[in-house]
C-alpha cells in the first residue's frame, strides 16, 4: 500500500474483492524485476537455494506479483535473463 506495507487482496467464488492489512512493524523491502527478467535464485542464510520463476501471466486472474520480498533470511539473490545469463546480484 501507499506506506510499503503489505495488503493481501483476494476473490472468493463471485462474491467481492476483499482486501487486507497486515500488521507488519518493520517495512519490508522489494526488489522489482526488470522486464527482461524471468527467474530469480534466492540463496537463504540455512545454505538453503530456492529458484523463482516470474510470468506476466495471461489474464488478470492469472497475474501474480514480479517483486520478491527481502526477509532476514536471504543473503543473496541472483536475477537471470530469459537467456540465462545473470543480469543483477543483490548481497544483504
Amino acid at each position: 500500500n501507499y506506506n510499503n506495507q503489505p495488503l493481501i487482496i483476494a476473490t472468493q467464488n463471485n462474491d467481492y474483492l476483499k482486501a487486507f492489512n497486515l500488521n507488519v512493524v518493520k517495512p519490508i523491502e522489494w526488489i522489482t524485476l526488470l522486464p527482461q527478467e524471468v527467474k530469480a535464485k534466492v540463496f537463504f542464510t540455512n545454505d538453503e537455494v530456492q529458484l523463482q520463476e516470474f510470468y506476466w501471466g495471461s489474464s488478470f486472474q492469472s497475474q501474480s506479483t514480479r517483486q520478491i520480498e527481502i526477509s532476514p533470511e536471504i543473503k543473496q539473490v541472483e536475477f537471470y535473463d530469459h537467456q540465462g545469463k545473470v543480469s543483477r546480484r543483490f548481497e544483504f
